[in-house]
């Protein structure tokens, strides 16, 4: 995990860079192993490494993020979209 950390910690702010990347973190992988995850604004985002210092990266796509209470409001005044 220590790996994962380093490398997510060395890259994220080139990774932030990229347009439609959103944000980074670190988590398992299928095979129960660490990766880091890049969240991502829509698919087809240019750029995103397979793998970091060795450690493999997982993609997903999760739209924007927001700080709570900075995001677009639902009609129901009290979710965000």
């Amino acid at each position: 995990m220590s790996l994962a950390l380093a490398a997510q910690d060395q890259h994220t702010g080139d990774l932030l860079q990229l347009d439609g990347v959103v944000g980074t973190a670190v988590g398992l992988g299928l095979n129960g192993m660490p990766v880091v995850m890049v969240y991502m604004a829509r698919p087809n985002v240019l750029g995103v490494p397979a793998s970091l210092e060795g450690v493999p990266v997982l993609s997903e796509v999760t739209g924007e993020f927001w700080a709570l209470g900075d995001g677009p409001r639902s009609e129901e005044g009290d979710s965000y979209l």
